[in-house]
């Protein structure tokens, strides 16, 4: 989540100040179910984020590996708070199946302990795997 005023390139504000706006409940669903089976409830007034900083190196592969993360909990804190949701926990995780591809609804939801103070953007990055897509038109 970024203010607006930063995602839309406003010189006085810095676009990569991820704030948490003291969110207190993250929650997604695909296709009614949700991901995590438990949404992230954070308290950022009590200084209580640690699944929600958990889920950064979940939802990049790196959770107990011997890699590191260049965003400390306090820093995740104070204007570095990003929220990972990794989709494939809806398959059969450790059988090896393998689910079809198919099309659905993806819905995220929200609340904050507090109203905003200002209008916010929030930014969705996705990785898709095994998908294709097909042009139809496409010309060499």
């Amino acid at each position: 989540m970024v203010d607006s005023a930063s995602f839309n390139s406003a010189y006085n504000k810095n676009p990569f100040h991820f704030k948490h706006n003291l969110i207190s409940y993250l929650s997604l669903c695909v296709d009614g179910r949700q991901v995590p089976s438990k949404p992230l409830t954070p308290a950022f007034d009590k200084g209580l984020w640690a699944r929600s900083y958990m889920s950064i190196f979940q939802g990049t592969g790196t959770a107990w590996k011997d890699k590191g993360f260049d965003i400390s909990y306090e820093e995740y804190g104070k204007g570095f708070s990003l929220f990972c949701f990794d989709t494939p926990t809806l398959t059969n995780g450790c059988s090896g199946e393998v689910e079809l591809l198919k099309s659905g609804v993806v819905r995220l939801e929200a609340r904050f302990s507090q109203a905003l103070q200002q209008p916010i953007h929030v930014i969705v990055y996705a990785e898709l795997h095994r998908s294709r897509e097909v042009l139809s038109d496409f010309t060499p």
